[in-house]
């Protein structure tokens, strides 16, 4: 018996010494090397293609899942090099950024005071920067993909961590632009925009599922009948996901649109390019006109530059003794016909002298009367535009860049005051793309949030949609009536469901009266307890994962 054990010991050793030696040989031929493999660059580069497309389009949304979905499909192995991995992530991650926000170039340039090529140097910088978010899910992805068989349920918490731990160009996710469903935004108001996230990229692990088992049955490979069975109940389960939110978005609607017992407060928007020195002699104009309004709304940067020693606008010296500027702007809208709220720059004094000591973006409440009723400060401040990122560590970009002038956040979130009984929650310009932030506000039982922003800086009508697709979700999480009053777009009037009710041509002087109806609000699962619901979630489909752990599995993931 013994001898028999030590040949037979033998003979393997044999066998692996020339399997090991033929793997050798074969390896310089076999190895996936990028760009190599033709064909992996080419799926790679068309889901990115199909992913940029739908972050550019909101009618396009079912392409960008479909593309999220191929994406999958081609990461499906956990036979394929981590780094392969990761390239070829990282290869869909920055064409489909580049192809979304073409617009960065000209915006980079017009931000850091330098020529177009500069501008496209750092754009380039910043697409590659996004992309690596792709390449790290594509490697985390696979690495879960060697050990265990329930991979697949985990895809939607890992992409949605590494969203919000990953600095990008948005401050939320971005995989809710994937999608143009109603149905599916409803779900902001349990969990956020991180749980519509989460749908989404669910909806493209079904549609890459769907994608597997169609190769499958055209090699005329077995498919197992519980694979089958669990692909139809992972649809009917989605099917029932977009059922109830089609379902919320028409009751909302409706309920919203309902005029008795509620308040209604009459807004007069005016958007106007603010860079022009004619553009205050034109809001001013054009908001006379409007009669029977509670609220004339202009947008940011579209006042002076007053100390905050200003408590009223009435007497033209003491506004002009106090500002700094423009003097058509010293009196910011004389005899007002109704409340004004509008966007300016403050400033406090140490001294006397007119040198500023601290600078702040700031959203002003005038009444008619010009006595300045509420006042409130810019907290999220824009990159570069606004505030040079890092500059106390690196003070010298701020210098490098001809950025002479600070700006300070503001260090309350409070609603701004009220007008007729109902309170405003103001915000400036990109501080309604910050979820947390609003849902702070709005928690101070503030009645109708409006935006007021300046949005010059972005001449691409496609920036402008993408901020506002991003920005409606603060309507849908609190369910709240939203205003936004742009220099340039997108302005109007948006419902609690996320419904543009009534939206002025971008990029072009326009203005409107609307009519916001506030009825009594319900506080949302979000709204009072955040990022609880995805939080869980998370940890249920890790930990879903973990179940599924398979001690040296490395072989196909399997669907079926």
């Amino acid at each position: 018996m013994k001898k028999r054990q030590t040949r037979r010991q033998r003979i393997l050793a044999v066998d692996f010494a020339s399997n090991h030696t033929e793997k050798n040989i074969a390896e310089p031929n076999q190895r996936l090397r990028f760009p190599q493999n033709l064909t992996s660059i080419a799926i790679a580069i068309a889901s990115g293609v199909m992913i940029g497309l739908a972050w550019r389009d909101e009618a396009l949304g079912w392409m960008g899942v479909l593309g999220f979905g191929i994406f999958l499909a081609a990461h499906n192995s956990s036979k394929q090099r981590i780094l392969t991995r990761g390239l070829e992530g990282w290869l869909t991650g920055t064409v489909a950024f580049a192809i979304a926000c073409a617009w960065l170039p000209h915006t980079a340039s017009y931000l850091a005071q330098t020529n177009g090529w500069v501008g496209l140097g750092i754009s380039v910088l910043l697409w590659a920067f996004m992309g690596s978010q792709y390449a790290c899910f594509a490697m985390i992805w696979g690495v879960t993909q060697g050990f265990s068989k329930c991979s697949w349920v985990a895809a939607p918490a890992i992409w949605v961590s590494l969203e919000r731990i990953y600095p990008g160009l948005f401050p939320n996710s971005t995989a809710c632009l994937l999608t143009g469903s109603d149905s599916l935004t409803q779900f902001a108001e349990l969990g956020g925009v991180y749980l519509v996230a989460m749908l989404t990229i669910a909806m493209a692990g079904f549609a890459s599922w769907t994608i597997l088992l169609m190769i499958r049955l055209m090699q005329s490979q077995a498919i197992a009948g519980r694979g089958i069975a669990g692909w139809a109940v992972s649809g009917l389960v989605l099917l029932s996901i977009n059922g109830w939110g089609a379902a919320r978005f028409e009751q909302i609607k409706s309920n919203f649109a309902k005029t008795e017992n509620v308040k209604s407060l009459r807004l007069g928007l005016v958007q106007a390019d603010t860079q022009f020195n004619v553009s205050h002699a034109r809001l001013i104009e054009t908001s006379r006109t409007m009669k029977d309004v509670d609220l004339i709304i202009w947008p940011e940067a579209s006042l002076g530059n007053y100390s905050t020693r200003l408590v009223d606008f009435r007497d033209s010296k003491t506004v002009f003794d106090n500002s700094r500027g423009d003097d058509s702007r010293y009196q910011p809208f004389p005899n007002p016909n109704a409340v004004l709220l509008a966007g300016g720059d403050t400033w406090t004094v140490e001294s006397d002298d007119k040198n500023p000591a601290t600078c702040y973006v700031s959203a002003l409440l005038i009444d008619q009367q010009e006595q300045l009723i509420g006042q409130r400060y810019k907290v999220e401040l824009m990159p570069f535009g606004e505030q040079i990122p890092l500059r106390s560590i690196v003070p010298f970009v701020q210098k490098w860049l001809g950025g002479e002038r600070f700006i300070s956040p503001g260090d309350s979130n409070e609603p701004i005051g009220s007008v007729n009984g109902v309170s405003i929650a103001a915000v400036l310009c990109c501080e309604d793309m910050h979820s947390e932030l609003i849902r702070n506000l709005v928690n101070k039982h503030a009645d109708v949030l409006v935006t007021i922003g300046n949005g010059m800086v972005f001449q691409s009508a496609t920036a402008l949609e993408q901020h506002f697709r991003i920005a409606k979700f603060r309507a849908i999480e609190n369910r709240i009536p939203f205003v936004r009053c742009m220099s340039n777009g997108v302005s109007g009037l948006i419902s609690p469901s996320g419904e543009m009710i009534y939206e002025l041509p971008k990029c072009k002087d326009a203005a409107a009266i609307v009519t916001v109806n506030i009825a009594p609000r319900q506080q949302t699962f979000y709204s009072t307890h955040g990022n609880l619901l995805v939080n869980m979630l998370t940890v249920a489909l890790l930990v879903a994962m973990c179940i599924g752990f398979q001690p040296g599995r490395h072989r196909e993931a399997q669907l079926s």
